[in-house]
């Protein structure tokens, strides 16, 4: 190759040169060698050949999914792309990558990676030719579903619930939160939800578990009532089975008072579960309290659950 060190060792047609062949070196485009000597004064019998650039004559991407240029991924998904430089003995096959939105999409070594729901370019280069991929990321959809009444009377407490979830969730990940004038939160993790209005608003109720989430708007109405609600239900004991669901019914005294929800408080979610719509779930054995309260928490009865 031009330019390139080469070594060479010479015969005379029947034997080694007479330095027992020994190596010669040279940096030129030919050399000489005489007498066991390099000379450089004499015509050479030998050349090293200058081998002229291949350049790049064009690149082509393909990978799993990617049709007509174009391919999709999920967000925190990866696509692998592959270059194909042409033609295969070009001299320099390098191949650069670039996303045109890294907010989007990454690519690392033609590995793309989905950030966010959106649409990125991702373009391979060698030489001075490119090809690309049009990338569109799209969300995972969510699987969760909020549970509970969606309208009350302020200052009546909402209680929400939400399923979807897989069987070894979490808790702690569940993070639920409240947006809207004059409504009140009373926690923001966990399996279950409270809010409550001041005054009649509207607000949107949002939970979400690692990369899924799901919302429900919620309405309050304006308070007006002359005294406490009592609230009964009509169950006060129950025996499960792991497994088992049961739905509570409930009623609300008087008929006249405004405040129609209830909520529903177990003592042990290991044991049973309550939904924010008054199913209890049994979970695991024991025996446990679900207490139920009338929305304005100034009245409750109490069921005793065992599980077996």
């Amino acid at each position: 190759t031009k330019g390139a060190k080469v070594k060479v060792a010479f015969t005379d047609g029947r034997s080694w040169d007479d330095n027992g062949g020994k190596y010669y070196y040279a940096t030129g485009s030919s050399m000489a060698v005489a007498g066991g000597q390099f000379i450089g004064d004499v015509t050479p019998v030998c050349a090293a050949e200058e081998m002229p650039d291949v350049p790049v004559t064009s690149v082509t991407l393909s990978g799993t999914g990617v049709s007509s240029g174009k391919a999709s991924i999920k967000k925190g998904a990866s696509l692998q792309l592959t270059a194909t430089v042409n033609p295969s003995n070009a001299t320099d096959k390098t191949v650069t990558w670039k996303s045109s939105n890294t907010a989007v999409a990454t690519v690392s070594n033609g590995k793309v990676t989905g950030v966010k729901a959106g649409t990125a370019t991702i373009t391979a280069k060698a030489g001075d030719k490119t090809a690309s991929v049009a990338v569109t990321v799209t969300d995972t959809p969510s699987g969760l579903t909020i549970v509970g009444s969606t309208h009350s009377v302020a200052p009546e407490t909402m209680q929400f619930t939400v399923s979807g979830l897989p069987d070894n969730a979490n808790a702690n990940w569940i993070e639920w939160s409240v947006t809207g004038d004059h409504l009140r939160a009373t926690n923001n993790l966990g399996r279950t939800f409270k809010v409550f209005g001041t005054a009649a608003t509207t607000g949107v109720v949002t939970v979400s578990y690692l990369d899924q989430t799901a919302s429900v708007p919620i309405t309050v109405d304006a308070y007006s009532y002359e005294s406490a609600p009592t609230i009964t239900v009509d169950k006060q004991s129950l025996n499960m089975k792991v497994g088992d669901s049961v739905k509570i019914n409930y009623t609300i005294s008087p008929a006249s008072n405004p405040f129609k929800l209830a909520v529903f408080d177990s003592f042990n979610d290991d044991v049973v579960f309550a939904d924010g719509d008054g199913t209890l779930h049994a979970t695991g054995t024991g025996s446990t309290t679900v207490r139920v309260w009338s929305s304005r928490s100034t009245n409750y009865t109490d069921i005793k659950v065992t599980v077996s």
